[in-house]
């Protein structure tokens, strides 16, 4: 099995409490990366229980993705404000939500649900100088809870934003937090 190019183990072992862990071993360079998930026990459960419990850990665990320092710098979630991009107000969170005139949460991916997938997700959006969403990018976060949070961040609306009284785009981070109750 390999991850990004770099070479990664997927061990399956069943703990002393009967409790499934999943976990991937990911060897980058002299650095050894680990993710975990720990299932309810198989034993009693029905088939298509324990078949499912796989398909959502499978896909979590193949969810992730290894990027070099250069290639993370490029996607941060923090707008760079020496080197604004043309055109663009870079603002910071608090800023963006206080700008905002419509939010929408997210729905909780049943998916993620099921497998007990919780979490932030970031989305960098931008917005158009009418106060629409007119860009957004999950930065960061869970990869079952991702879609989910960028299709609520594309139906935010804003304040039109105006630098000097000039009409703007402005670019930042919105945050959506995923968890079970």
């Amino acid at each position: 099995m390999t991850l990004g190019g770099h070479p990664a183990l997927e061990l399956k072992v069943s703990a002393s409490n009967k409790q499934i862990i999943r976990s991937v071993f990911v060897i980058a360079g002299q650095r050894t990366y680990q993710a975990i998930i720990l299932m309810p026990p198989d034993e009693g459960l029905p088939q298509p229980i324990v078949e499912f419990h796989d398909k959502v850990a499978t896909k979590y665990l193949g969810s992730f993705k290894l990027i070099s320092e250069a290639d993370a710098a490029k996607t941060s979630d923090t707008p760079d404000a020496s080197q604004p991009k043309p055109g663009y107000l870079p603002v910071s969170g608090g800023v963006l939500q206080g700008q905002s005139r419509k939010r929408v949460q997210p729905a909780y991916p049943p998916d993620a649900r099921a497998g007990g997938v919780a979490g932030e997700v970031r989305v960098q959006i931008t917005v158009s100088e009418e106060g629409k969403v007119i860009e957004a990018t999950a930065v960061s976060g869970p990869e079952l809870l991702r879609e989910a949070a960028l299709e609520a961040a594309k139906q935010w609306l804003f304040e039109a934003p105006k630098l000097s009284g000039t009409p703007v785009r402005m670019r930042g981070v919105l945050t959506f937090r995923f968890t079970l109750k």
